[in-house]
């Protein structure tokens, strides 16, 4: 196994450049090292992100607002979830994995939701507030306003 870092194309069926290098072989990996991109919005400084998620809680929240409708954060709902917190995905869009196949991403929204899960479809966050108990508060563009949030 060899690792190369740099700007990456497909140039063949089996072939990859990484800067001035061609690399052919019958199974390539891309691993393009993805980090969590936190919104710049008013309130952000309360949000953890995938990074640190359990490495900063202590205990599990009682509710939780996950913003996002990657795997990452799908998963990490879908995992919430299960250990019993009222977990709600906040998206902008009106589907989760909305990049992936239908019957996938339909899949998994049917499934979340069945087992408890909330999804908050089409709610752009626009701020953060921390409440005077403590809790957060998520407002949309919209005017849209959930709160309640221990995390």
């Amino acid at each position: 196994v060899a690792a190369f870092y740099g700007e990456a194309s497909f140039v063949g069926v089996n072939s990859v450049k990484v800067g001035d290098n061609v690399l052919t072989a019958d199974k390539i990996l891309v691993a393009v090292g993805g980090r969590p991109r936190m919104a710049n919005i008013p309130g952000i400084e309360y949000a953890i992100n995938s990074d640190g998620f359990f490495d900063d809680m202590i205990e599990l929240p009682g509710k939780m607002a996950i913003v996002g409708s990657g795997y990452i954060a799908v998963e990490l709902g879908g995992v919430c979830n299960a250990l019993g917190v009222d977990t709600h995905l906040v998206i902008r869009s009106e589907k989760m994995l909305r990049n992936f196949e239908d019957i996938i991403s339909d899949g998994v929204d049917e499934e979340f939701t069945n087992a408890g899960g909330n999804v908050h479809r089409s709610f752009d966050v626009k701020e953060i507030r921390k409440e005077e108990d403590g809790t957060l508060t998520l407002e949309s563009k919209g005017g849209e306003v959930e709160g309640g949030f221990d995390v």
